[in-house]
């Protein structure tokens, strides 16, 4: 029994992980859009904005993770 509690702790940790890091992209994606209709572009802010989020999601979705862990380890 205690091996399926930590199976499903594990399970919990990498949903709250994965759920993360699609709203800082999907934040990023809305932001990209919104700077290329203010600038009048056509995608180029988009990319630039999800390619410089993509370090910051790893660290921010390890990080979390490793929280979570740490938290739900007791």
């Amino acid at each position: 029994m205690p091996s399926r509690i930590n199976n499903q702790k594990v399970a919990g940790i990498l949903a709250l992980t994965g759920c993360l890091g699609f709203l800082i992209a999907l934040g990023a994606l809305f932001i990209g859009l919104w700077i290329d209709q203010f600038f009048g572009e056509s995608g180029m802010a988009i990319v630039c904005v999800i390619a410089g989020t993509a370090p910051i999601n790893l660290y921010l979705m390890v990080r979390f993770a490793l929280a979570l862990k740490k938290k739900w380890s007791s």
